[in-house]
């Protein structure tokens, strides 16, 4: 279970360094490092996090009064925290939300430059049979776009060490060894989660994109 601290770390993406200053407003965000944090789930929100100037708070950039981040159309307001500083951030329902997308900085009405993401849901069944622990898990994805899915399985037992660990999947099949389970859980109810997670660069500007499902599971001896 004390893997379930794992949950918060997006919570705290944008607090390294974080301190009550206020951000520079004298330059340009189109000048400084710029920083995009796209997360999604299943049965929820997709949310769009921008900050320019990286993550620590010291540095950040407040958009000039000339200067907009709009994305597919849409301009992002403004945000801030004692914590996490200055930053941009749009939320949209999953549904209305799938495929492509553009963010663009604006100055004067004009694109100082664009970047696009795609929202590409990956399917689970809803419902899973209890598992064994003599047995490998093996599951398959449906629509998954890449090569490794991180696994998060966490049962009800405080003392367990649980699962958190990347694994590859082949021919859109994930598949677990039974030695992992064994060795990391104990037999009862545990929740799995499952997450395609991306980092993408384009010169200073940094993509990170995390859409995740959650199934309630059973393990068996």
């Amino acid at each position: 279970m004390r893997l379930l601290y794992f949950l918060f770390l997006g919570l705290v993406l944008w607090g390294c360094g974080a301190n009550d200053k206020e951000p520079l407003a004298d330059a340009s965000a189109a000048d400084a490092e710029s920083t995009y944090a796209v997360t999604a789930t299943e049965d929820g929100l997709v949310t769009v996090l921008i900050q320019f100037g990286g993550a620590d708070a010291v540095a950040q950039r407040r958009l000039q009064p000339d200067e907009a981040v709009v994305v597919d159309g849409e301009a992002v307001p403004a945000d801030s925290s004692s914590v996490g500083g200055v930053f941009y951030e749009l939320q949209k329902p999953l549904a209305d939300f799938l495929g492509t997308h553009v963010i663009t900085l604006t100055k004067s009405s004009k694109a100082l430059y664009r970047d696009s993401f795609s929202i590409d849901p990956f399917f689970v069944p809803d419902t899973l049979a209890p598992l064994s622990f003599n047995e490998p898990l093996v599951l398959p994805l449906e629509n998954f776009t890449d090569t490794a899915v991180r696994v998060l399985l966490v049962d009800t037992d405080f003392a367990s060490a649980d699962i958190n660990e990347t694994y590859p999947v082949v021919d859109g099949r994930l598949q677990i060894p039974a030695a992992h389970l064994q060795a990391s859980l104990v037999p009862g109810p545990a929740v799995l989660e499952l997450y395609l997670e991306k980092e993408m660069e384009k010169g200073r500007r940094k993509l990170n994109y995390s859409y995740s499902v959650k199934r309630d599971v059973v393990l068996l001896r």
